[in-house]
């Protein structure tokens, strides 16, 4: 019963359809109404009511008047629930712990995302060798966390470069350096060729990470995954609250696309060594040691496994 008002509660569209297959309602006002008021009676915790109890005595003590001597609560078992609460499933089932914190541990199926940042032939497969070895276990622990997803049913997103050959829709920015943060020569600032481009295979999702039809595709002109494209949007409309994020690089675009998520109110899910930068490791460890904690939780790809297997299984 705690399980079955959980679900109530936090899957609105499954229980919409349930509602209107069972009451024959099939106005989406009258359903929203219908929901609303029953979401708002059901308890967290199904204790039963003796006040209930008593009212059914009542109708019995019309025949029978002994029954009006019974005490109600003779009728009830709060134990049931009460070992239920005491052991604190109930507060695991919302994510919460004592007080109605959130849990960190908490990570709900149905309101969750995994996100592949730049994933891209142009950016693996066409690197040179030092950079498609540093970059190989990222790409290992990616497609991992790809396999789990799927498995579990959770919506992929695929964030990807869509640069035009030109560079035409990219800006020159006035900065100390270029992005491998070497000083601009002579101090005369130059527009960088990308290494993906739009219009050819160099900004695919790489085949590892098995991109099918009902995947999403996020095509990007900027640095952050929610900067003027549809991801938000698309998050929102399936109902999602979390992002699991795994890609690079972790010092340019992943970093620019957890700030933004972060501000958006999404929960975000940095998998450490799912993530690789092109760049100085250590702008990547600073990230995950010193950064990204304060906005989101940072963990391995083996303990995002467990945290997708653990939901599964309740």
């Amino acid at each position: 019963m705690t399980e079955v008002i959980h679900l109530f509660k936090s899957d609105r569209e499954g229980t919409l359809k349930i509602i209107s297959k069972y009451t024959q309602i099939t106005d989406a006002d009258s359903l929203d109404r219908t929901y609303q008021t029953n979401v708002k009676l059901l308890p967290e915790a199904p204790f039963p009511a003796p006040e209930g109890v008593k009212t059914f005595l009542d109708y019995i003590a019309t025949s029978r008047p002994d029954v009006a001597k019974a005490n109600p609560k003779d009728f009830v078992d709060m134990s049931f629930v009460q070992e239920a609460q005491a052991s604190g499933f109930i507060r695991q089932l919302y994510g919460r712990l004592e007080g109605g914190l959130v849990n960190v541990h908490f990570l709900d199926l149905k309101k969750t995302a995994i996100l592949f940042f730049d994933i891209l032939n142009g950016h693996y497969h066409a690197a040179d060798s030092s950079t498609k070895a540093r970059k190989k276990p990222m790409v290992e622990n990616a497609v991992r966390l790809m396999k789990a997803a799927r498995s579990a049913g959770l919506p992929i997103f695929f964030a990807k470069g869509n640069h035009r050959p030109d560079n035409a829709t990219s800006a020159t920015l006035i900065t100390d350096t270029n992005i491998k943060l070497k000083p601009w020569p002579d101090g005369e600032v130059t527009k960088a060729g990308g290494h993906v481009s739009g219009n050819d295979s160099s900004s695919d999702v790489i085949p590892e990470l098995e991109p099918g039809l009902d995947d999403y595709y996020i095509p990007k002109y900027r640095w952050s995954a929610f900067y003027q494209t549809y991801l938000d949007l698309a998050l929102r409309a399936r109902g999602i609250d979390t992002i699991i994020v795994s890609g690079g690089s972790t010092d340019v675009g992943v970093a620019a696309t957890v700030f933004s998520g972060r501000d958006l109110d999404y929960n975000m899910i940095v998998v450490r060594d799912a993530c690789a930068t092109s760049h100085d490791l250590r702008a990547h460890d600073a990230l995950m040691d010193w950064i990204f904690p304060r906005m989101s939780r940072v963990r391995t790809t083996d303990q995002v496994l467990k945290m997708i297997h653990d939901a599964g299984a309740k």
